[in-house]
């Protein structure tokens, strides 16, 4: 078996032989070792995958968990009741430390009871319509992985991803688990021209994603909106 083999954004090393026909095995996210196993020197690939799972799974709890949403209510102060709310991760402006009053009928408060603002009905309907744009996808916490010169829309500032960073979001073992074939019909090229943007990078075939091919696709999968 090679030294080692990827598997979406991870990957899987071969290390030292141990006592009982064992090796160990790592796995990798970035240069960075997550976890280490013990395992049959004649496990398949597979079978090493498998045994990795869990570290997988704790791997994209963590993730998700640096990319929280806010919940936003809005309550009715005369009876106390919530109405109406909304999930955002921006911060809702002039919101507020300190309790809900008399001064308005209606208020936004956070999740946490902690800040608040007054508002109108008017007013909380252009809130929900600027920050629904913005609600949670269910790929959208792969973005906190990227750096941000990959994510940023400023075209002057932006560098291409490697094929490292498109295996976070292309392939059946990437995070979104959507096909190469997919992508490609996601954002109107061929299969076989996609996997020229696939290719490990510093093969003769590679070529580099565009701009507006990369934001597309981002966008359609869920991981970042494009306005």
């Amino acid at each position: 078996m090679a030294a080692h083999f990827t598997h979406g954004a991870f990957t899987f090393e071969r290390g030292e032989a141990l006592g009982s026909a064992q090796r160990r095995w790592s796995m990798r996210y970035g240069g960075e070792a997550l976890e280490e196993r013990r395992l049959p020197e004649a496990a398949s690939c597979i079978e090493i995958i498998d045994a990795f799972a869990d570290a997988r799974a704790a791997f994209v709890q963590r993730a998700r968990e640096r990319n929280p949403q806010e919940r936003v209510d809005l309550v009715d102060q005369a009876s106390s009741e919530t109405v109406a709310g909304f999930l955002t991760h921006d911060r809702i402006p002039e919101m507020t430390p300190g309790p809900i009053d008399d001064r308005s009928r209606y208020w936004l408060r956070s999740a946490d009871r902690l800040r608040s603002r007054p508002v109108d009905l008017s007013q909380f309907g252009m809130l929900v319509a600027a920050h629904a744009a913005h609600a949670a996808t269910p790929t959208q916490w792969i973005a906190s992985l990227l750096p941000d010169d990959v994510l940023t829309p400023a075209a002057d500032a932006w560098r291409a991803p490697t094929s490292w960073e498109i295996r976070h979001v292309v392939g059946e073992n990437s995070f979104t688990g959507i096909s190469g074939a997919r992508a490609a019909a996601l954002v109107g090229v061929t299969p076989q021209n996609f996997r020229k943007y696939t290719t490990a990078d510093g093969a003769a075939t590679r070529q580099t994603m565009s701009y507006a091919m990369w934001h597309l696709l981002m966008h359609r999968l869920g991981v970042q909106r494009a306005d």
